[in-house]
């Protein structure tokens, strides 16, 4: 097992030394307009239930991904506490009313993503201008971790009234690859709210009963390209001991 210290000492932006241990919490539960990568703009909104808990049919780990014309929506839903198993849906595209695929759950954003925390050593990267992809300019935090062969940087602010950050840029380099996702209208969903907001997740009555596996219809010429690659668009999953996803 790797263990690297907890706590160590940068240079923040006054100069002056920052603990690891400062760095922000990202909420399990927001909604936001994403800019993601391999997808482009689309509607996203999570309910991330760590597999620990574990999810449940009525609180799902899930994540809905919808397009802003609403042409296609996709839901990834996990009701245990297994990601490698969870089920992916697509609603609506190609005129497909509703077709599954097994597929890895949802990922969490959350700083650092790995567990336990003490195996990913958080450095502040001081402030950071970033632009986001409506052009809107935010003057941000910035954080950065590493394991394994993947190398996080994510970008955030404090948020009025709550405990955890507004998210604006969350960025993954692995094997060459830089893959980067910008947040705008980030909206985070209060704990109060928690049982009414699970319920967004529900699998809808069209996908229930024996639905279509979407690679079949995607053979059958039924489903296009693009749409089984958003179906199957890569998740960088959490980071559970040496192991990475």
């Amino acid at each position: 097992m790797i263990v690297i210290g907890a706590i160590v000492l940068v240079a923040g932006a006054s100069g002056a030394p920052m603990q690891a241990d400062d760095h922000p919490t990202l909420s399990q539960m927001w909604t936001a307009l994403v800019n993601e990568a391999d997808v482009g703009v689309v509607h996203e909104s999570e309910n991330y239930v760590p597999d620990h808990t574990p999810p449940t049919a009525s609180n799902p780990c899930a994540k809905w991904t919808n397009y802003t014309d609403g042409s296609c929506q996709r839901l990834i839903y996990q009701p245990d506490g297994n990601g490698e198993l969870a089920m992916r849906y697509l609603l609506g595209c190609d005129a497909v009313d509703c077709c599954k695929e097994q597929g890895e759950g949802p990922i969490e954003y959350q700083i650092p993503n790995v567990h336990p925390p003490a195996l990913a050593h958080v450095r502040s990267l001081g402030k950071h201008d970033v632009t986001l992809f409506n052009g809107e300019k935010v003057t941000t935090d910035g954080w950065t971790w590493k394991f394994t062969m993947e190398n996080f940087t994510v970008y955030t602010t404090p948020t009025s009234g709550s405990d955890f950050a507004t998210l604006y840029e969350w960025g993954v380099h692995i094997d060459g690859d830089d893959v980067v996702n910008q947040y705008v209208n980030y909206t985070i969903i209060p704990e109060s709210q928690r049982a009414a907001w699970s319920q967004n997740f529900q699998i809808p009555e069209i996908c229930k009963g024996n639905i279509v596996n979407c690679n079949t219809l995607h053979k059958q010429g039924k489903l296009s390209d693009k749409s089984i690659k958003f179906l199957r668009a890569k998740s960088y999953r959490t980071v559970t001991g040496l192991g990475s996803k």
